[in-house]
């Protein structure tokens, strides 16, 4: 009878054991799978269901904008922004500015200049507000108003795109085990495959966390604007206080006509030899004329 060796028995025995165990991971793999994809289903909503429109579950994604006449500009941007710091929204942007539409400027007094500029005032306002508070928040701002040139208010249904996100990254790890059970001969292969899917996972749960804030925060836009204003101010006559005194003109100007005194004298005294010779012409042209004629 031939005897089998202890050591043989335990490797006999060891290799059994990772059988099993692989057998075991891998039905386990497979059913955790199957009722991932169960669970799927369960959570999809039937093609026969319709979720009403007042349902809590669904979600939906709030915008608006305004547009309103003021009549203390400033006071009125404070205001607003005050109102959102007051109900935890967010001023993502604040813009006020004067736009110059006409200036004139015209003498005062002998030193002094009256500048009148005429300026339109506006505002623009990018808000975040707690989404259940978006009507009242345009509604305010539509009453402090003394007119409302327009406001729009919008909300989207985001209930499948969030739904539709969370389903593909379940499925994408059901795939991704699957296919890192059967490629254990390429190594480098399933883990790439992996990562891919892994990124596509980030960039799905990034996307519904981004909507699930806009959902709660919904975004309002404000644009401002008040009545032509004019502004009238005193500034100083540059070139009225820069002007020499009388005294100090009058000696300019009497140096200066010395100086074109001066200037045509030389000029005169340059050119003699022409002066010469014209008068020689002239002397020479008056004899020669009546001899000519007789």
């Amino acid at each position: 009878m031939r005897v089998v060796k202890p050591y043989y028995a335990a490797a006999l025995l060891l290799a059994l054991f990772s059988c099993q165990s692989a057998s075991r991971k891998s039905f386990s793999e497979a059913a955790s799978a199957d009722s991932t994809a169960v669970a799927i289903t369960q959570a999809a909503p039937s093609s026969n269901m319709i979720m009403p429109l007042n349902s809590p579950a669904r979600r939906m994604l709030r915008t608006a904008s305004i547009s309103a006449r003021v009549e203390d500009l400033q006071a009125f941007t404070m205001q607003v922004e005050g109102l959102t710091g007051n109900l935890h929204g967010m001023v993502l942007q604040s813009t006020l500015r004067n736009v110059e539409q006409q200036s004139n400027t015209y003498a005062y007094h002998g030193d002094s200049l009256r500048m009148i500029t005429v300026y339109q005032p506006e505002a623009h306002l990018e808000l975040r507000v707690p989404a259940p508070m978006l009507d009242s928040v345009v509604h305010s701002i539509a009453r402090w108003a003394p007119f409302t040139g327009h406001w729009e208010l919008k909300q989207e249904d985001v209930t499948l795109t969030m739904l539709a996100n969370r389903m593909k990254a379940n499925v994408a790890n059901k795939a991704a085990t699957r296919q890192l059970v059967t490629t254990d001969k390429n190594a480098l292969g399933a883990a790439n495959y992996q990562d891919d899917k892994a990124q596509e996972n980030i960039d799905r749960q990034v996307e519904n966390l981004s909507l699930d804030d806009q959902v709660a925060y919904a975004a309002l836009s404000v644009d401002l604007y008040q009545r032509q204003v004019a502004h009238t101010e005193t500034i100083i006559n540059a070139a009225a206080i820069t002007r020499a005194g009388f005294g100090t003109a009058l000696g300019g100007a009497a140096r200066r006509g010395a100086m074109i005194l001066r200037d045509v004298l030389l000029g005169i005294v340059t050119v003699w030899p022409f002066l010469l010779l014209l008068g020689a012409g002239v002397v020479v042209y008056r004899w020669w004329k009546p001899a000519r004629t007789a």
